[in-house]
């Protein structure tokens, strides 16, 4: 039995616009949320921190190519990843600390 209105059969989901999506949330309050997560990495000695964690959600958590686009080694893709866990009180295995985490990235680019 079709859905209300639809065709029966499988559809294509509507691509997901990650970027129109979070310009259109940083409300004050979320982008000062968003800042404090990010906060140790927002630091210039936080740079190659911050673009390693950006660059690993960006991959979804894929190594090789996470290591493959910043040029560095894997031990060194490792070692930068317990880093960052360290200095966020995070753990980057939990999915939905790293959907928080991208977010938060795009949020903060994203802010005036």
């Amino acid at each position: 039995m079709p859905a209300a209105g639809g065709e029966p059969g499988l559809h294509r989901a509507p691509v997901a616009d990650l970027a129109g999506v979070v310009e259109g949330l940083p409300g004050p309050g979320l982008v000062a949320m968003a800042r404090r997560l990010l906060g140790p990495l927002m630091s210039d000695g936080g740079t190659a921190l911050r673009e390693t964690l950006e660059v690993y959600l960006r991959h979804s958590g894929n190594t090789s190519e996470t290591c493959g686009e910043l040029f560095i080694h894997r031990n060194t893709l490792t070692y930068r990843l317990r880093q960052i866990e360290e200095v966020l009180q995070l753990d980057l295995d939990d999915g939905e600390v790293r959907a928080t985490c991208l977010l938060a990235l795009k949020i903060v680019a994203a802010a005036p």
